[in-house]
């Protein structure tokens, strides 16, 4: 039974964090069902599920509160907003799959089960990253799913998930790289992550791609010298030629000039501009109401017509400077000294994406973050 639900929490990784979940003919809400359908009887059978982690529980009491902090705001200020409900009820959804899957993950502190959840997560990067090149420079973006302006997607949706995904999982291995022992070298692998995050033409992803490349580069014997000249000299090269190249290859058609427009990051562009109108209207919405906020749902109805695209703004406009104190309190859980690469990633992130806190697979990747810290800073794990 045990293995039973290993191979469940394994196979809701992967469901999840890939983007399956959204792609297939299914209701997200009918998957979140089935998931906790199947994984509560097989907890509940093991007997042995307990959050032992007390980083972990902190986290979960914080999020909690966080939960609590934001119903109360859409009891007293937001319930005649058409967004506060769904935003809310997408909070909690969120914190009982993270719930359910740690508890699943906690059953089993063995090293076995540690190596296999490490490589599910490679296999998992690995996957998304070529069906992501696929997608773009192949079949022409769009086609495989929705598409967005010629832009990868993978399972998502939506390229910006898509960039997500592949930094969150990636910065999950990267600090035990070496002491993990996989077959595949870390040089190849951030190859493989470079073209997945290319192909989503994500400007916020390739910024926070760099943060990876750094945290190799100055981390002591994570990499060879010949090994860095080697991604040096790469990136240079593919970069410098990128244009020449796709139009060579004949990828223009499936593409569009609207993408390859993001690859020049001081470019004035409409999603950059956007982003500095924010600046303003959250300023006015802050100096109306700067202690409790606007109300849950304000950032989807004022003038701009669109979120924030920050999660530090979203809710200091939504619930108030107490809401964002709260936020970065929680946020502050996932510091850790043997993992700083993850805390960097999700904190630099959430200066891009005011959703960010509110995506399931987000949340399955905190439960694997969680799970993977209690395991490498803990000496008596069971073999």
């Amino acid at each position: 039974m045990l293995k039973l639900l290993s191979f469940t929490s394994l196979l809701s990784l992967f469901f999840f964090t890939s983007g399956l979940y959204k792609s297939i003919p299914i209701n997200p809400n009918i998957s979140y069902l089935i998931f906790s359908i199947i994984h509560i009887p097989l907890i509940l059978i093991v007997g042995k599920s307990s959050i032992k982690s007390v980083n972990t529980i902190n986290f979960f009491f914080l999020n909690f509160i966080f939960l609590f902090y934001m119903t109360i705001i859409y009891v007293t200020m937001s319930l005649n907003n058409e967004y506060a409900f769904s935003l809310l009820f997408g909070h909690f959804y969120c914190f009982l799959v993270m719930i359910i899957l740690s508890l699943s993950f906690e059953s089993n502190l063995t090293k076995d089960f540690y190596n296999k959840l490490n490589n599910t997560i490679i296999f998992i990067i690995i996957f998304c990253s070529l069906f992501n090149f696929y997608e773009a420079f192949i079949l022409g973006a769009g086609n495989a799913t929705m598409g967005t302006l010629g832009r990868a997607d993978g399972f998502f949706k939506n390229p910006n998930e898509s960039a997500t995904m592949l930094l969150l999982l990636t910065s999950l291995i990267l600090p035990n790289y070496r002491k993990i022992g996989f077959k595949i070298p870390q040089s190849i692998l951030l190859v493989i992550v470079f073209f997945g995050i290319l192909s989503t033409f994500s400007k916020a992803g390739a910024i926070v791609y760099m943060v990876l490349l750094a945290y190799i580069f100055l981390r002591p014997k994570s990499l060879s010298i010949r090994n860095k000249s080697i991604i040096i000299l790469f990136l240079f090269i593919f970069l410098q030629n990128f244009q020449s190249i796709i139009n060579y290859l004949e990828f223009t058609e499936l593409i569009g000039q609207n993408s390859f427009n993001r690859i020049a990051l001081i470019e004035q562009s409409e999603s950059i501009n956007t982003r500095l109108d924010v600046l303003f209207y959250v300023s006015q919405a802050f100096k109306s109401s700067p202690i409790f906020g606007s109300g849950l749902g304000y950032n989807y109805i004022w003038s701009l017509g669109y979120g924030s695209h920050n999660i530090y703004l979203f809710y200091l406009v939504d619930i108030g400077i107490i809401g964002l104190l709260l936020l970065c309190l929680l946020l502050s859980r996932l510091f850790d000294i043997n993992n700083l690469l993850f805390f960097s990633v999700i904190t630099l992130l959430g200066l891009s994406s005011h959703n960010l806190m509110y995506h399931v697979e987000v949340y399955v990747v905190f439960s694997t973050y969680l799970y993977l810290s209690y395991f490498n800073n803990n000496d008596t794990i069971g073999t």
